[in-house]
């Protein structure tokens, strides 16, 4: 009888924990437009509340090639930084360099707003007025990142992610343009939109149609100049991918899977205009440490971020150990009952 007792709790133990099964298509793709939306909006929700109040805060939209970007580093399932962000036409046709954040945790916590929060908290350790932290607070500065108006970001199933601890995880990498957390402070503080040049003020953010609209490096050159002999010349410029092929097209070359998605439909498109300057490569794998009197004017890229493993997943956890002392227990009670079972001769 009590075999029979413990029989059927194992099984039972072993049904529930796979009700929690981790399932890779459940993630949102690039071109999801409800994860488009979720990420902008996020985004935007955090950059107009900022306090003190940001005087010059642009409102961010999606960029395509960004997304694809975050998407492409996300599926190699490695918690650091993308070691392109400096590279021109690496990570963007236009954009050099890229901001990047990085957030890894288990699978059934993840949300864009779970993500964006955990970034978004690092407030708590971050002093306007000096401009200091007293931990790691580069997700926060590049998330509220005045000039940094272009985002696109990807979530990627992994059943282990390099350099932690973390299965079946979700890896979610979202990158900024232009590139943020230069040494300077991240927003200039005043009335909302009073620094936004005639832009149209919108919940606090300055929009700009013209800034945002999608235009490449090649288009612009071949605005001011009506000669056939430069557009001719254009074409064999290193932008010759850019204009031949177009931005939908683009995609990293570093993309061993070259997946390039379809361009979403989304309205949130890209374009910049000054590149920022080059800057330095940090360790992802350790703290960046508090800088009280910036000594370049290079930007820092911050440490990716992970979340510990949520109540779902620790009730998998001892789901499993349990079904296991179960199996155990059961063996137990059968070598008593036949102990001729496990004899070999």
């Amino acid at each position: 009888m009590a075999f029979m007792l413990l029989f059927g709790l194992w099984i039972v133990l072993g049904l529930f924990s796979s009700s929690y099964a981790y399932h890779p298509a459940s993630l949102p793709d690039i071109e999801d437009e409800h994860f488009i939306q979720d990420c902008v909006e996020q985004h935007n929700n955090f950059r107009s509340k900022v306090n003190p109040l940001a005087s010059n805060m642009r409102m961010m939209t999606w960029d395509s090639a960004l997304a694809k970007t975050a998407k492409a580093w996300a599926k190699k399932c490695h918690f650091g930084h993308n070691i392109y962000l400096e590279t021109p036409r690496k990570v963007h046709p236009t954009f050099t360099p890229v901001g990047e954040n990085i957030w890894t945790g288990s699978f059934s916590l993840f949300s864009v707003g779970k993500a964006l929060r955990d970034w978004y908290n690092e407030v708590n350790d971050y002093t306007f007025e000096s401009n200091s932290c007293t931990k790691v607070c580069g997700h926060y500065t590049q998330i509220v990142w005045a000039t940094s108006y272009k985002v696109g970001c990807a979530v990627q199933f992994c059943q282990r992610v390099t350099n932690t601890g973390i299965t079946n995880g979700a890896h979610f990498v979202c990158n900024y343009g232009p590139a943020g957390n230069y040494p300077t402070k991240p927003y200039k503080s005043g009335r909302p939109c009073s620094d936004c040049m005639g832009e149209k003020c919108i919940q606090n953010l300055c929009e700009n149609p013209e800034r945002d609209q999608l235009r490449s490096m090649c288009y612009l050159l071949l605005l001011g100049m009506h000669s056939l002999f430069f557009r001719i010349a254009i074409i064999f410029l290193r932008l010759r991918h850019v204009c031949i092929l177009g931005y939908f097209s683009w995609s990293p070359d570093w993309d061993i899977t070259k997946s390039s998605p379809k361009a979403s439909s989304h309205p949130f498109f890209p374009y910049p205009t000054k590149p920022p300057q080059k800057p330095p490569h940090h360790s992802p794998l350790h703290p960046t440490k508090p800088q009280q009197k910036p000594p370049h004017s290079s930007p820092s890229y911050s440490t990716p971020s992970h979340s510990a493993c949520d109540s779902s997943c620790i009730a998998v956890l001892v789901l499993r150990i349990s079904s296991l002392l179960i199996t155990f227990g059961t063996v137990v009670l059968l070598s008593k009952r036949y102990p001729q079972m496990f004899i070999y001769e």
